[in-house]
């Protein structure tokens, strides 16, 4: 996909927003649940580099991620 394609369109999601004004609940809830996923994604990397000198690896994917971001530190320590 061209990312032109994909800057014109969040241009223009964030014209229809400004537009139609739209709620700032759901705009919340996506900016929680992307500021979690990317903290939980930066815990299981911080595993990764500290594992390395253990020979220790945990994959990073979409169930790690979502298990590190709806538990946080205590998901980290379910997946070692």
């Amino acid at each position: 996909m061209n990312s032109t394609i994909i800057i014109v369109g969040i241009l223009a999601l964030v014209f229809i927003f400004l537009v139609f004004g739209v709620s700032s609940k759901p705009l919340r809830f996506i900016g929680k649940a992307l500021f979690h996923v990317t903290l939980g994604v930066a815990l299981l990397f911080i595993v990764n580099v500290v594992g390395t000198y253990f020979d220790f690896h945990i994959p990073i994917n979409l169930g790690t991620a979502t298990i590190t971001s709806l538990l946080g530190l205590p998901g980290v320590a379910a997946l070692v």
